[in-house]
């Protein structure tokens, strides 16, 4: 399958002339390792009464990108790689490689459940805090001065951790749109990461999954082919 790179207390009785049990002994409550990563997680607020209307495509796209076959970005615009994640899930489906919506390729979305295209969700203090680096430059020669990469501000940040690009996300919303801490957006339905599945990490891996929104459960590929002619990275 192609993929791309979610006690029981004893009450005793005690009488005047009975002595106290000993408590059992209790263990000291271990803290949570994955407390800090869960933090960064957007929880849903509910729809309003006015419907949606998502841009077309793009419920295709989430369904895709939930199952592993990515089309660069989700924004709703149909493009070569929306065609090229199609033909990926319907060659792992064992369906004929069209990179088009026929019947049997819907079916074979379909039965990944009824998922909405997009949903709103309140930006946690956590993952609005950053850190940023508003002056990073364009040009890769400068980019090399940096001892890392990192975001240039929330919006930018906030369209990588829902797989989109910011003009998407002011699309879903409007120019007016406030962001920032308990703020509200409308995003791309990507799956969220689970942060009680994130293994031991001493290299900070884990906040990247979780700001990326990418789970750390991933298939082992058995090979890995970049095909240059369609600029396409395909696992089996």
């Amino acid at each position: 399958m192609i993929v791309r790179l979610l006690v029981l207390a004893a009450i005793l009785p005690i009488t005047a002339c009975q002595s106290p049990p000993e408590k059992p002994h209790q263990q000291p409550d271990r803290p949570d390792p994955n407390a800090r990563f869960k933090a960064l997680k957007f929880t849903d607020v509910p729809e309003k009464e006015v419907r949606f209307v998502p841009p077309a495509g793009m419920a295709v796209e989430v369904v895709l990108d939930r199952l592993g076959f990515s089309s660069g970005v989700i924004d709703g615009k149909a493009t070569r790689l929306d065609k090229s994640a199609l033909r990926g899930f319907q060659a792992a489906s064992d369906l004929a490689e069209t990179g088009q919506m026929d019947e049997a390729t819907r079916r074979a979305l379909a039965q990944a459940g009824q998922i909405a295209p997009t949903r709103l969700v309140r930006i946690p203090a956590e993952f609005a805090k950053g850190p940023f680096v508003p002056g990073l430059p364009r040009e890769a020669s400068g980019q090399a001065k940096y001892d890392h990469l990192g975001y240039r501000d929330l919006m930018e940040a906030l369209a990588e951790r829902f797989h989109t690009t910011p003009e998407t996300l002011i699309a879903l919303n409007s120019p007016g749109t406030k962001i920032g801490a308990g703020a509200v957006i409308r995003v791309p339905n990507v799956a969220d990461v689970d942060a009680a599945t994130l293994p031991a990490d001493e290299n900070g891996w884990n906040r990247t999954l979780m700001t990326l929104g990418v789970s750390p459960r991933q298939p082992r590929a058995a090979a890995v082919v970049v095909d240059k002619s369609d600029a396409v990275l395909r696992a089996y």
